[in-house]
């Protein structure tokens, strides 16, 4: 399948310490494993060092490099990530054998004040990138493929040509999943204190259902203070 040998051609390049622009369900992204293709997210995008790259997850990922949740929490990620894209803050694990792994500058540029942002529902290409490399003993972590200040690029022509120009591989798959005209990327929601840091694609439904599990959770009045009990329990 062209899934397949798009996933094994990129899997290489990150392997072999290369930077790779692909598609994520929501714009098109640089995505990286070791210390010289991180650092190059950084410089291509003029982005300052005091923000941090996302890690690339799934189930799996997360139960390796995350403090554990509460099931009700793993329960409710499972089932708002197959239709909506979803990053989250929460405190990393201690003792991370796979976190352990990476090359000290990816693991401080991949964690901030004891938590990492973890991006779900990246689409099949990377979900299945993060598995190859779990599998291998290492993370996939990246940023969007745009410059400060500016939306998410949803096709490979509309990323800077000065992006595009510094990477070593380029996987144009066409338009991705998820489009919006504020060009917005994925929302997140902090999960150390149950509030939603970045309003994006499918934002009303996911904080619709997040209120929802609080409701169900609990009868006590404030959201954050339901969710962060929840996620702290």
């Amino acid at each position: 399948m062209a899934l397949d040998s798009d996933v094994q051609k990129v899997y290489a390049t990150l392997r072999d310490g290369g930077l790779a622009l692909v598609p994520t369900d929501v714009g098109y992204g640089l995505v990286a494993i070791k210390e010289p293709a991180v650092r190059r997210i950084y410089e291509l995008k003029g982005q300052p060092a005091a923000r941090p790259c996302v890690t690339v997850t799934t189930t799996a990922i997360t139960e390796r490099i995350a403090a554990p949740l509460p099931q009700a929490i793993v329960e409710w990620i499972d089932a708002i990530t197959y239709t909506s894209p979803l990053a989250i803050v929460t405190k990393v694990a201690e003792g991370s054998r796979l976190r352990s792994l990476q090359p000290p500058f990816v693991r401080e540029q991949t964690t901030s004040a004891g938590t990492i942002a973890l991006f779900y529902s990246a689409g099949p290409l990377l979900e299945r990138l993060a598995e190859l490399a779990r599998v291998d003993g290492m993370l996939v972590v990246g940023s969007s493929a745009n410059l400060p200040g500016s939306g998410n690029n949803y096709v490979v022509a509309d990323v800077p040509d000065s992006i595009v120009r510094g990477v070593d591989l380029v996987l144009d798959r066409g338009p991705t999943r998820f489009t919006s005209a504020q060009r917005l990327a994925s929302t997140i929601l902090d999960l150390t204190t149950g509030q939603i840091i970045r309003c994006g694609i499918n934002c009303s439904h996911i904080a619709q259902s997040w209120r929802r599990l609080g409701a169900i959770s609990g009868d006590r009045k404030a959201r954050g203070e339901s969710m962060r009990s929840i996620a702290e329990a």
